[in-house]
């Protein structure tokens, strides 16, 4: 990278991450205190990471949710950081990755000044501030998100081989928040606004059908994590396991 020709770009990196990281530090000092008590849900994905881990802890009703962030969890719980911190620190990890993935998708359309003011604003607004040090989904989903949109424009106006990226981080995100699908029209709209939609799909359809193909095995891990462990699917039982449990 020559540092003369992206200097402004570092720059703004720099402060970017160093403003979001002080932000987070604070209010991991805050919340690491508190402890999640009085966030309900947030016990439900302890349970599951430390079901994760190895540990039977009951309440299998609630092991259908979503499961990446749990997953995630009790990677550091095996290592013996069992404590409901280890979820805050992990959820507020992405809210790092969001603010860097929204500058670097702004960028591709605004220059330094621009793509730094929108990623603040959107790491500075009060309904992201609040669920930062949590430990809930929101922040993680978004983060994926962010990155998935990002990935997908990038492969058209790059090389589609980013779509081996784009298509697997929209299925990541989905099981870490199903709400994460609401971006796959964003995604998919993308082929219809180049130039001769049916040419431009015809030419690289190979790395289209990989990413997608990406994806699908992502999928088809997850699904059989959860079939192997005799787990409902949450996106069809979320709703029945949270009143039942």
């Amino acid at each position: 990278m020559n540092f003369k020709e992206h200097k402004k770009d570092i720059i703004a990196i720099s402060s970017l991450l160093i403003i979001v990281g002080i932000i987070t530090l604070l209010l991991l000092n805050i919340d690491g205190k508190a402890g999640v008590y009085y966030v309900r849900d947030v016990f439900f994905y302890l349970n599951n990471a430390l079901f994760y881990s190895g540990y039977d802890t009951g309440l299998a009703n609630t092991r259908g949710l979503s499961p990446l962030i749990p997953m995630i969890t009790s990677i550091f719980f095996r290592m013996g950081f069992i404590s409901d911190f280890t979820i805050i620190a992990v959820s507020s990890s992405f809210y790092i990755l969001a603010a860097l993935g929204m500058y670097l998708l702004l960028r591709l359309r605004f220059n330094e000044v621009l793509s730094f003011t929108g990623s603040m604003i959107l790491s500075t607004f009060p309904l992201i501030i609040v669920w930062i040090t949590k430990g809930m989904l929101d922040i993680p989903g978004m983060c994926l998100s962010i990155w998935a949109v990002y990935f997908t424009i990038l492969s058209f106006r790059k090389n589609t081989k980013f779509l081996y990226v784009a298509f697997p981080l929209i299925i990541l995100g989905f099981f870490t928040r199903y709400t994460v699908l609401l971006m796959v029209p964003v995604m998919l709209i993308q082929f219809l606004l180049v130039d001769e939609p049916i040419t431009y799909i015809k030419t690289h359809i190979k790395d289209i059908l990989g990413g997608i193909g990406a994806g699908a095995l992502v999928f088809a891990i997850f699904i059989g994590i959860y079939y192997y462990l005799n787990i409902g699917l949450f996106f069809i039982s979320q709703g029945s396991d949270i009143t039942n449990s």
